[in-house]
């Protein structure tokens, strides 16, 4: 069978199982092209409207009835706790992997590249001589703006490219408002003017956005949690407007003037006069035969303002931080402050992914795909959110095991402390040094070493020919059978014995002098002599071997 019909009989079924199994390719359930039933036609449209009902039917689409709900305090305070929550964590960029081949170090120099970038994010942005330079957010304060995007449901950041020199780099970052862009039936995200309220195409690769996505992808707008704040502030509104006219009415009875049925208007109009007086003035005179009096309020309504006050401030604290300690915890009852801390840890690492990984692959991908090519696979830009542990007890508690291993002739692995303090170690240039020699001895292994060198540097009464012939070698370096199992039994058997006992290589390294001392200095050097001889023969047979096999070219 040649060469090329075994190629094919292991080829060919694997290409026809392959073809059999062939994965459908493309998009069925599309949405641009009328088939998404709950949008309907939407092909036609140049702009694609956003899928919130509450939105529409409030708004008629406009994203300012939302903006109006930050206005509340406790929305506000929600929405900073998450961002600064969410930029207190630090970040760190690290080189992208990806399926098949890569060049690892370019990888490693786009991390480089693009950590260096975001270093230099902040600063001051160019302006005309002698004006005030306004300072360009960092990182961190980029991240924080552009995670408003989870109050309407997208967010968008525009990207300022410069060239230094012949690489691309991300000079800052300007967010956006969301609500000055819309989105085409294909996804295409447009800019919205007064000259275009349909929306303007904009260039690719120059617009970061991400999106909030609620129950499906399909709807590029999101689900903001602005949705779901909407009615809590709104109760909350009405609750203080009337819970303000209520303390109004119980902090100052209503005045009521009485007039006899013979009053003139004019007479009315003094009374009506002197009623509204009592509000601002300590007295107040009013005509004879006229009456005033105060009509107290009920003081025992069932009305409680404040309850419902709470309840709604409850409901906008779960919607914003996952959370509320006031509403959700039981007086006397340990475990809720670890519940909201949970909770608050997975909603920052989930704020975090939704930042870092739309910036990864958009920008992070475009730079690198501008400056190393399409190959190399983008940096990956993430934020550390599990607290750094304490290691100081740790590495205390481990000093003394270490001590304690070393007085039995063990050790603490490399795979232990590479894992347990996360550091990379690598072997040191000589080897862990052996227990300490008696005055005057011998370094370890010493004898050994002198063999080794003996056997390997050839000496005059040793000269190989110019062209030795490796059988002539092997039977040259082949010693009395009787003889080499003999030498081979005292060679290896205390290292055989120490390996039984469990000894480690480095103390077996370190015990070979008191093994060996005994051995006569020109049998081990002729013993290792003749192995490395025969070693070194046989490879060149082999060698020989392979290239008689070859054919021959053509």
């Amino acid at each position: 069978m040649t060469v090329l019909t075994r190629l094919a009989a292991r080829l060919l079924p694997g290409l026809v199982a392959d073809h059999a199994a062939a994965p459908p390719l493309g998009e069925v359930a599309t949405t641009k092209d009328g088939r998404d039933i709950t949008r309907g036609y939407v092909d036609t449209l140049d702009l694609l409207g956003p899928s919130d009902y509450l939105l529409l039917g409030r708004a008629g689409g406009d994203y300012q009835i939302y903006e109006q709900l930050q206005t509340d305090p406790q929305v506000q305070t929600g929405l900073m706790q998450r961002k600064k929550a969410l930029v207190s964590k630090e970040w760190e960029v690290l080189p992208g992997k990806r399926r098949g081949q890569y060049s690892k170090a370019k990888a490693k120099q786009a991390a480089e590249s693009l950590q260096a970038m975001l270093e230099d994010l902040g600063g001051e942005s160019d302006t005309d001589a002698g004006e005030q330079a306004q300072p360009m957010p960092g990182w961190d304060a980029v991240s924080e703006v552009m995670l408003h995007g989870i109050f309407p449901g997208f967010g968008v950041g525009e990207c300022l490219w410069q060239r230094d020199g012949r690489e691309v780099v991300l000079d800052r970052v300007a967010v956006r408002k969301s609500r000055r862009f819309g989105f085409a039936p294909d996804g295409a995200i447009r800019l919205i003017t007064s000259a275009n309220p349909l929306g303007e195409a904009l260039p690719r690769q120059k617009f970061w956005s991400f999106t909030n996505h609620n129950d499906c992808t399909d709807d590029p707008y999101g689900l903001g949690l602005a949705h779901w704040l909407y009615w809590p502030v709104y109760f909350k509104r009405a609750d203080l407007k009337v819970w303000l006219t209520f303390l109004d009415k119980l902090g100052l009875p209503t005045t009521i003037g009485e007039f006899p049925t013979n009053a003139t208007p004019a007479q009315q109009n003094k009374l009506l006069a002197a009623v509204r007086a009592v509000r601002s003035d300590s007295g107040i005179i009013i005509p004879q035969g006229m009456v005033v009096r105060l009509l107290e309020a009920a003081r025992s309504g069932t009305a409680d303002y404040a309850a419902l006050h709470q309840v709604m401030d409850a409901a906008i604290s779960k919607v914003l931080v996952g959370h509320s300690a006031a509403a959700d915890a039981t007086p006397g009852r340990l475990g809720g402050e670890d519940r909201a801390n949970a909770v608050a840890d997975n909603i920052i690492k989930a704020d975090a992914d939704l930042i870092c990984g739309s910036f990864n692959v958009g920008p992070a991908r475009w730079l690198t795909a501008w400056n190393f090519g399409d190959t190399v696979p983008a940096p990956q830009v993430w934020r550390r959110i599990a607290s750094e542990p304490d290691l100081k007890p740790l590495a205390e508690r481990d000093r003394i095991i270490m001590d304690l291993a070393a007085g039995c002739g063990q050790r603490l692995t490399v795979a232990y402390l590479t894992d347990t303090y996360d550091v990379e170690l690598e072997p040191t240039t000589d080897p862990d040094p052996a227990p300490p020699a008696a005055p005057g001895a011998p370094a370890p292994t010493e004898r050994v070493r002198a063999a080794l060198r003996n056997a390997l540097t050839p000496s005059a009464d040793h000269a190989e020919p110019a062209v030795p012939d490796p059988q002539d070698q092997i039977t040259a370096a082949e010693p009395d059978p009787e003889a080499y199992q003999a030498a081979a039994e005292e060679l290896l058997a205390p290292i055989l014995t120490a390996l039984a006992d469990g000894l480690t290589p480095e103390q077996i390294l370190a015990r070979l002098d008191e093994w060996y001392g005994a051995l006569d200095d020109a049998a081990l050097t002729d013993l290792l002599e003749r192995g490395v001889a025969a070693a070194d023969a046989l490879g060149r047979l082999e060698v020989d071997d392979e290239t008689a096999d070859a054919p021959a070219a053509d």
